[in-house]
């Protein structure tokens, strides 16, 4: 075999690498950076949220669904933004009503209900025994202001560096 023919299949061999890396390996960087800065958006935007309304990010950590994204499928963030029961945030009876996070409901109290004793925490709206409310923690305000700029930010500061970080790994394979 002569070098110029060696010199012309390594050739080839460097072109597929060049050619599956470009078509394959930086697509799925950027899939990946996208998934991370997702993960991290989903993460501050709870805590946002948790400091804005003063209650713990475990409460409302399940209302923030992050869609990942595949080569099919483009990549979501939703937040559930219904208000939060206050027997979420941890309520416990006291003499005078339930206190819940950092929250005092004045003549509420927790009703057990079903086999399993699923709980409620209810209050009555007046002096009679009906009607009742379930008082709630309402996070709509705090979820519409924190949620675009903790994503702006977060993608602003994460994305690029997450993305060089997924093609240098990708290209020393």
């Amino acid at each position: 075999m002569t070098a110029s023919a060696k010199n012309a299949r390594m050739l080839r061999a460097v072109e597929r690498r060049l050619k599956k890396f470009a078509e394959r390996d930086v697509p799925a960087a950027q899939r990946t950076a996208i998934n991370k800065t997702l993960a991290k958006v989903k993460t501050r935007t709870v805590r946002g949220v948790a400091k804005a309304k003063r209650i713990r990010p475990s409460a409302i950590k399940k209302r923030v669904v992050v869609q990942r994204t595949t080569p099919r499928r483009f990549a979501a963030l939703t937040f559930y933004r219904r208000a939060v029961s206050a027997i979420a945030l941890g309520a416990r009876q006291t003499k005078r009503g339930v206190r819940a996070g950092s929250r005092f409901y004045d003549r509420a109290f927790i009703q057990r209900v079903g086999p399993k004793g699923t709980a409620h925490v209810l209050r009555r709206k007046g002096r009679q025994r009906y009607p009742l409310e379930s008082p709630k923690v309402v996070i709509r305000e705090a979820v519409d202001s924190v949620t675009p700029k903790t994503v702006r930010r977060v993608i602003r500061s994460d994305y690029q560096r997450l993305y060089q970080h997924e093609l240098q790994r990708r290209a020393k394979r």
